[in-house]
């Protein structure tokens, strides 16, 4: 009881905590506008047809992952160190981001053709999805106030295009539309965002956009070990409906497996909001005090693997009455998929706080072939177990490569095992905060 009060007090006046705050609490309501607008969504359609609709948003999250191109936490990094040139900086990383959104809409098309060629359904909905790949172009904007610790202006813009695509998505189960209605309501909330975005870095008066060659082609090179990564990441985050779609006959397969990993992310907003603000206070202290750097390293570390194993636990409890009652029992054969799925679910954001480490430390090399482990670890289980196991085998695939990844990588190069060492303190609170956050 003393640990967790003196946990309270250090963090209760943290500048961390509060840009956290506002993040926790937009993506709270947009998770749950978009749950319970999405169980609705599911019930409407079916299991049948909402596997569909989760088939093709599998390639567009898949997508999504290398449209990003790897810069995200580069963008903050270069922000902070090159105070006066930011409109270049986010110039330059959105048109990056914008054609490399158009080249993926082109590579789905080609994809689920070919897969696909018969269904045109399948491919309809597919292509109508991957539209949103342009917009999320323009979320580049957000990393300029979210290294300002201003997190709140971009909740109150999650907020109100989450409320636009909620409306949209009732509106189309009031007038009873079909399913590629539904398949454009995937774009609302990123036209939203992208124009509210752009009036509000305005009405801040933030820097003119430059783009740059130069600096494009610098911050490619320093971000493609995590353009590599981020694409394997992509093939064992997605390859599971992928395979699940492609090698189990029945489409409703994709529908149950959807449901079990939708449950499995629900909280997901929790970790990322921490981890997202504390990334510039840790950078900033990288800079300034090595120790002060390594103790708040191993905070973050604890605060994500604390929550990680108590949504676990709440899952194994309540797995099977969160089915009946969001999505209802015709989605109960996804319940063995979700009790599996769970364990996976620290190890993940474990690999998610030592990406950043990496960046900290200058050893982005090794994220690819963390990746490239667990590349080839999920899809050996994933084609050994699916044909005998269905979306149990492809949980089972999942769970075991967020370990592999998450753990035992770090383990396998000499220059990564601090980052295990960081995990350990985390898991014991073996540390001591030398100032306040």
């Amino acid at each position: 009881m003393r640990m967790v009060k003196s946990i309270i007090e250090r963090f209760k006046n943290s500048k961390i905590i509060k840009n956290s705050i506002w993040m926790i609490l937009a993506t709270i309501v947009q998770m749950v506008i978009s749950l319970f607008i999405n169980i609705f969504v599911a019930r409407y359609l079916g299991v049948n047809n909402y596997g569909i609709l989760n088939y093709g948003l599998s390639f567009v999250n898949f997508f999504l992952a290398i449209c990003n191109l790897g810069l995200n936490t580069i963008v903050i990094k270069y922000l902070i160190d090159e105070k006066n040139n930011h409109g270049e900086i986010l110039g330059t990383c959105i048109l990056l981001r914008f054609f490399a959104g158009l080249i993926s809409m082109l590579l789905i098309f080609l994809i689920v053709f070919i897969l696909k060629g018969n269904d045109k359904l399948i491919i309809y909905t597919t292509v109508l999805q991957s539209i949103s790949l342009i917009f999320d172009s323009f979320s580049t904007i957000s990393l300029w106030y979210q290294h300002r610790l201003e997190s709140k202006f971009i909740a109150i813009i999650t907020f109100f295009a989450y409320i636009c695509m909620a409306l949209y998505k009732v509106y189309l189960l009031i007038a009873k539309k079909n399913l590629l209605w539904f398949a454009v309501s995937h774009c609302v909330s990123g036209l939203v965002t992208s124009i509210l975005l752009f009036l509000l870095y305005n009405y801040h008066k933030g820097p003119k956009f430059k783009f740059s060659l130069k600096k494009g082609l610098k911050m490619l090179r320093q971000s493609y070990h995590f353009i590599i990564s981020s694409l394997m990441v992509a093939v064992y985050a997605q390859i599971d409906k992928i395979m699940i779609g492609s090698m189990i006959n029945d489409i409703s397969a994709v529908g149950y497996y959807s449901v079990a990993t939708t449950i499995v992310s629900l909280w997901s907003f929790l970790p990322t909001a921490v981890n997202h603000s504390f990334q510039p206070v840790i950078l900033e202290a990288k800079n300034k005090n090595e120790n002060d750097y390594q103790n708040k390293m191993k905070q973050l570390y604890s605060i994500i693997i604390w929550l990680s194993i108590a949504y676990t636990i709440f899952i194994l409890i309540f797995g099977r009455l969160l089915i009946i009652i969001l999505y209802g029992k015709e989605y109960l054969a996804g319940l063995s998929a979700l009790k599996i799925c769970i364990f996976g679910v620290t190890f993940s954001f474990i690999g998610v706080v030592r990406e950043f480490w990496l960046i900290c430390e200058n050893k982005q090399k090794y994220a690819k072939w963390f990746a490239l482990i667990g590349v080839v670890t999920n899809i050996v289980i994933n084609a050994i177990l699916i044909p005998y196991f269905g979306i149990n085998g492809a949980a089972i695939a999942t769970a075991l490569t967020q370990f592999m990844t998450g753990i035992i990588a770090s383990l396998i190069f000499k220059d990564t095992r601090d980052s295990f060492y960081h995990v350990m303190c985390g898991l014991t609170f073996n540390f001591k905060s030398q100032k306040q956050l």
